[in-house]
């Protein structure tokens, strides 16, 4: 299945390093057991990383996640500041037939979704959609 998403660059990057962490955990650890783990309904991590209703993980949560894993929060972030602001792109969702997070050869998790076409928004673009935003919240 195709969308098209509007996504910060870093959370695209901390949404798939907690699938990674909770992946490679032994023992693996399930979207549903995660959310549970943490005190959200059982689907939570599911909406996250399949980009539903545009969720991201909030710093509360974030702090929750690590508290779980026993990790601290900059275990989540890259190494180095990412220059990107928001992105746009078209992804196609990858369904498989295993409830487990695939892993290739070397080791690496392999994504639930592939980048179709995608592109950095302009800084205009970027006051418009806050704009709209904030018109919509009030």
């Amino acid at each position: 299945m195709r969308k098209k998403i509007i996504i910060s660059a870093i959370d695209l990057h901390i949404i798939d390093k907690i699938r990674e962490i909770r992946s490679l955990s032994i023992p693996y650890v399930s979207q549903s057991t995660l959310s549970l783990g943490i005190g959200f309904a059982q689907g939570f991590i599911g909406q996250v990383e399949s980009f539903s209703e545009d969720r991201i993980y909030s710093l509360r949560q974030l702090n929750l996640i690590a508290n779980y894993f026993n990790l601290e929060l900059k275990d989540f972030l890259p190494g180095e500041k990412i220059n990107d602001d928001l992105l746009e792109l078209e992804i196609e969702m990858i369904k498989t037939t295993s409830t487990k997070v695939q892993i290739d050869k070397y080791g690496n998790v392999i994504k639930n979704y592939r980048i179709i076409n995608g592109r950095i928004l302009t800084s205009d673009e970027i006051d418009t959609l806050n704009k709209s935003k904030s018109r919509a919240k009030s």
